[in-house]
Formats: C-alpha cells, structure tokens, sequence
C-alpha cells in the first residue's frame, strides 16, 4: 500500500505540472507539449516535495497533539459539561483543519506561481505564494471554501445515490 501511495502520489507530482501549464497557456496543447511541461515542472515539483513533505510532517506530528493532547487536556480540567468539551474539541479540530488547509493552499499556489512565471527557484515560488496568499487573503479563503463545499455536495449526492449495504440498488 505503501509504494501504491508514493506512487500515487509521483504521478500527480508529474501530472500537475502539465495541467497547471495547459490552464495558464489557456489554449489546446499537443500530447508531446504536454508532456514536456508535466517532465519539465516534475522536476522542479520534486524540489518542493521535501518542504512540503517536512510542513506536513511538523503539523502532524508537533501541532495536532498539542493542539487535541496537550491543549485539549488543559483547557478541559475543570469542564463539567460534556457539550463544552464537545465544542472545544470541534473548535480545535477547525483550527487544525484551517491550518492544513491554508497549507494546502500555500504550496499549491506556489507550483502553479512556478508554471505561470517560469520559475525555477521554488523557495522564491513558495515566497510569491506566500505574499500573494497575504495579499488576497479573503479571495483564496473564497475559493477554497468553496471547493470544500462542492467536495462535500459531491459526498452528499454519492451518499444518496450509491446503494447501502444489503440493499440491492
């Protein structure tokens, strides 16, 4: 499962870029232009996994215990009701959740920074994402709520739809 999973992931580390070029020439590509930009970015991409890689790391390892161990555990000594633990731990959960999102969003900024100006530095693509990610905070905030949102219609619409256990469809 292991190397289906790095697997997985390569070739989208491999596709994206491809993708990311297709979308900002805004025009039809040919396989062979395809490809040369998914190999050319690929590479590039490759650079920015291990930063991307360490941030997820960090987050998981360092942020989510102390947020849902150690915080948690601190800020419910003292509760009584189970509905504010309940609500304390949901919040922390939403901070936890907007922090892998906003670092969602950072680094897929900085891959298509990368495509969009050329760019071969990605510590200088990841920094422009950054400053653009400051600058119109409210905007990618937006989008990505709203691509959430459309990932649980899809989720609900597929519940609805696919036939339950036992039933015969």
């Amino acid at each position: 499962i292991l190397w289906l999973g790095a697997s997985y992931l390569l070739l989208w580390l491999f596709l994206s870029g491809g993708i990311v070029d297709r979308y900002a020439r805004d025009r039809a590509t040919r396989t062979y232009e395809f490809l040369t930009a998914c190999g050319v970015y690929f590479v590039r991409f490759l650079r920015l996994a291990p930063l991307i890689a360490l941030t997820y790391y960090a987050l998981f390892a360092y942020v989510h215990p102390f947020l849902l161990g150690r915080l948690y555990d601190e800020l419910t000594r003292d509760v009584t009701v189970e509905r504010t633990a309940f609500a304390l731990r949901l919040a922390l959960y939403a901070a936890f959740a907007a922090l892998l999102g906003l670092t969602s969003v950072v680094f897929d900024y900085a891959k298509v920074r990368a495509v969009v100006e050329d760019r071969r530095s990605m510590i200088g693509a990841l920094a422009a994402s950054l400053r653009f990610v400051r600058r119109n905070f409210a905007g990618v905030a937006s989008l990505y709520l709203l691509n959430g949102l459309l990932f649980v219609g899809v989720l609900v619409a597929y519940a609805l739809a696919a036939p339950g256990a036992g039933s015969s469809g």
